[in-house]
């Protein structure tokens, strides 16, 4: 499937999110709502498109287009309206005391989690995130999550003790 969109099918909204290689911006692609990340720099955005373009599994964000319009870069990926695990864990302002999260809830997003990872992992060659926490993973209803922000994924031939070299560099 064709990734590259234009950019006219693009409706950028408010910055939602802040990251070392770009910007995130609630916005709208032909009458969806999307998150569009946008990239400070064009290997960035390459190598964490060519990542997510390769996983396809419940608990993994999944990338819907990618965008270039003069030196602006983006990829269009699933918006989730329900926030991160941190902000539910922390609040949105990150300091709010929280009421424990009921145990059968953590074991579900925990499991979530690990079967996505797992999903990864299995793959030849192997796609290892690098930066599993909570902002980076995403909630939306019945405790179901997604993990996003593959910009720092490499992947992996081998296994950890005999890991060859990383083909995204």
């Amino acid at each position: 499937a064709n990734l590259e969109k234009p950019f006219s099918d693009i409706t950028l909204g408010p910055l939602i999110g802040r990251g070392s290689f770009g910007d995130v911006f609630r916005g709208v692609h032909r009458r969806h709502d999307v998150a569009v990340k946008m990239f400070h720099g064009h290997n960035e955005l390459m190598r964490e498109a060519r990542v997510i373009a390769r996983l396809r599994h419940p608990g993994i964000v999944q990338l819907l287009g990618i965008v270039s319009h003069g030196s602006s870069l983006c990829l269009i990926l699933e918006l989730f309206h329900q926030g991160t695990l941190f902000s539910l864990l922390h609040g949105e302002n990150g300091k709010a005391k929280r009421s424990p999260m009921p145990i059968p809830w953590a074991t579900a997003i925990a499991c979530d989690v690990a079967n996505a990872l797992e999903y990864a992992h299995s793959l030849i060659p192997s796609v290892i995130h690098l930066d599993i926490k909570s902002p980076n993973i995403m909630l939306f209803q019945n405790c179901q999550m997604k993990i996003i922000d593959w910009g720092a994924a490499r992947e992996r031939s081998g296994t950890y003790s005999t890991a060859g070299k990383s083909t995204l560099g």
